[in-house]
């Protein structure tokens, strides 16, 4: 299984060099439009979301790659030492090279496990940074959180549903022993990957674990938390 998560991967992000950038009215008003549909889209649904997972990339000349990275560290560091704030998750920051002219992807990771309204505003709070505007205007942003439910909830059930809330027209669904992926697109999220004859911004892969558990991933255009 860690093959084919591996291999869908690698096609999608591929795919996604053609992904269409987020952009926004203005930073008093930042908001990661298809990250804030999901985000509260497991809030409504009361879905005891155990990981989620922000990942945004952006293309930049060597010398503004390295900039950025040094900004949001400051950024970071800022926040740590403020008493009245916090920051509900992990983060990572990692610069990879990509052809001779030396232009860089600037990679920013944020991983937490726990998801409530009070995380949620805190992380909005933060992405509001200024710094985080060459992410949305420029770049690629990437959403999936991952919950636990009932075994108890009938899987096919919960599909359906999630299908209909977001007007999913699917695209391709995998399903192996206990275990489905489907994909598809929803005029919900505003950005999506191309296809060959169709284009994509929405997953989601279930795992019935056992009778007492179901693993349930979503994500936004793909999912980047292994499933």
């Amino acid at each position: 299984m860690r093959l084919v998560y591996s291999v869908m991967t690698f096609i999608l992000l591929f795919q996604s060099l053609v992904y269409q950038s987020i952009s926004f009215n203005s930073v008093e008003s930042f908001e990661f439009n298809d990250f804030d549909e999901l985000a509260q889209y497991v809030l409504d649904q009361d879905l005891d979301a155990t990981t989620f997972q922000i990942t945004m990339k952006v293309n930049l000349p060597e010398d503004e790659a390295n900039a950025l990275v040094a900004d949001l560290k400051k950024v970071s560091n800022n926040y740590k030492k403020d008493p009245q704030k916090s920051i509900p998750f992990s983060e990572s920051f990692s610069v990879i090279d990509l052809d001779h002219h030396k232009n860089k992807q600037v990679v920013y990771d944020i991983v937490g496990d726990e998801w409530n309204q009070t995380i949620y505003q805190q992380v909005k709070d933060y992405l509001s940074h200024s710094n985080f505007q060459t992410f949305s205007e420029n770049g690629e942003v990437y959403s999936c959180f991952q919950s636990e439910i009932d075994g108890m909830i009938n899987s096919n059930l919960f599909k359906k549903e999630f299908l209909q809330d977001f007007a999913v027209e699917l695209n391709n669904i995998l399903v192996e022993d206990n275990f489905t992926v489907l994909s598809g697109y929803s005029e919900q999220m505003t950005n999506y990957i191309p296809l060959d004859q169709s284009k994509m911004n929405i997953q989601m892969a279930i795992r019935e674990q056992d009778v007492e558990k179901n693993v349930v991933t979503i994500g936004t255009p793909i999912l980047v938390i292994e499933y």
